[in-house]
């Protein structure tokens, strides 16, 4: 049965300039694939790989589909499944090039005057793979290209550098590609920063913001509505914006909507209202794909 990844919003208080939260939601699969509670790896080709290589491609897609216990993976050893709801993967690896450099730096002096010289060692893997998914019945339901590159390097002083983990490299890049593709046919979680304003003549921003850093979003918009009827303070527009953004966040879009397009009258030059005004627009369209991908 398919599982969809449970959705849970965490907020992390960030440091730096200004009071900004990390959020994580779930975004929507690129391609729809609703309908398949199954899937079954097809074929796999490649132009300049070894056979060991699309081998261990195949059992690293099979192990990190199964940690996301979205689909229900079928062994295609004694031949291709059956069903309307089993999605066939297919890849093609177009390239799969490891490279390695070693270079110096500048001859220089320590303190007691002797000479030397630091080195590093770099091995880059770069990773091109075009995935294609199919029904059963050869329909092609989406197609996804990956383009990856991961590099790993040693350092030394005055001797060469250790040998890179060349295999360790390669299967770090693989990975990579393969949640890439992934986030185009399962539903994936994504962390944003998004900023809250405070000032000092607003003591409720600032109570609704350290709600924010422990997820208590109810009391965040308690507060931001308190700070919101303090119509004679020229900043009010912050609690405005700050509320848009706790309705936001916890998928109250009509009076997220609301109150942003309030500051936006109030002090529509602020970039980061017209900020959230976009990723309302884009989390609204995305939990319309994703009750879609719920079912």
């Amino acid at each position: 049965m398919k599982k969809l990844v449970p959705f849970f919003l965490a907020v992390v208080l960030l440091t730096g300039c200004g009071n900004f939260v990390s959020v994580k939601v779930l975004r929507p699969a690129e391609i729809s694939t609703a309908q398949y509670k199954k899937a079954a790896i097809g074929n796999v080709f490649a132009s300049n790989t070894k056979s060991s290589d699309v081998a261990n491609f195949r059992s690293t897609l099979i192990t990190e589909l199964q940690k996301k216990k979205y689909f229900e993976i079928l062994d295609t050893r004694m031949g291709m499944p059956s069903g309307t709801d089993v999605l066939i993967i297919n890849a093609n690896i177009l390239n799969s090039d490891y490279t390695e450099e070693i270079t110096k730096g500048d001859p220089y002096e320590d303190k007691e005057g002797k000479t030397h010289i630091d080195q590093k060692r770099t091995g880059n893997h770069t990773l091109s793979i075009n995935y294609q998914l199919n029904s059963i019945n050869g329909v092609i339901i989406g197609t996804k290209n990956t383009e990856d590159l991961t590099s790993i390097s040693n350092s030394a002083t005055d001797i060469v550098p250790a040998v890179i983990n060349r295999d360790g490299l390669i299967l770090q890049n693989l990975q990579k590609s393969i949640a890439n593709f992934l986030r185009a046919i399962i539903p994936y979680e994504e962390r944003v920063s998004v900023e809250l304003k405070s000032d000092e003549s607003m003591p409720e921003l600032t109570k609704g913001i350290e709600a924010a850093e422990n997820g208590l979003w109810d009391i965040s918009i308690k507060n931001f509505m308190k700070a919101s009827s303090q119509t004679s303070n020229p900043l009010v527009h912050y609690a405005y914006y700050n509320l848009g953004v706790a309705y936001m966040y916890t998928y109250d879009f009509q009076n997220a909507r609301t109150a942003l397009r309030k500051a936006l009258e109030m002090k529509g030059s602020e970039s980061a209202y017209k900020k959230a005004y976009q990723e309302l627009d884009r989390m609204e369209q995305d939990e319309i794909k994703l009750q879609e991908q719920r079912k």
